[in-house]
């Protein structure tokens, strides 16, 4: 649940680089890079709408955090979820860009280009 999101932090390590102590990561951020590598897995074990899927599936939650700013809510709440919305836009764009220009395996270029965080789980 991404208001969830809003008030949780965590380490991370991008690009398996480790981060300077008291780094902190937004977990979606962790979360976007499970979900289009799990999507590029999918693509290889046969299911080749994988990429589209999470696509569609981004733009529903954007969808879904910019009906948050509709509703009365603090200040405070009201800026983490426009800079969700920010994060959010740009990791959709990327996906859409996977999608239109058919990156399908975590291998290709447009992949390993982008800021990857990853969950270090013996940190």
């Amino acid at each position: 649940d991404r208001r969830r999101e809003v008030r949780d932090t965590a380490s991370a390590e991008p690009c398996g680089e480790p981060m300077k102590k008291g780094a902190h990561s937004n977990p979606a951020s962790i979360w976007w890079t499970f979900q289009v590598e799990d999507a590029f897995r999918k693509v290889k074990q046969g299911k080749k709408q994988a990429v589209k899927e999470l696509a569609m599936k981004l733009t529903r939650q954007l969808n879904d955090l910019v009906g948050e700013m509709d509703k009365p809510i603090e200040k405070k709440f009201r800026k983490k979820v426009n800079t969700m919305i920010i994060i959010d836009v740009h990791a959709r764009d990327i996906v859409d860009r996977f999608v239109r220009d058919s990156v399908m395996d975590p291998r290709e270029f447009e992949w390993e280009s982008q800021l990857r965080f990853y969950w270090d789980r013996t940190a």
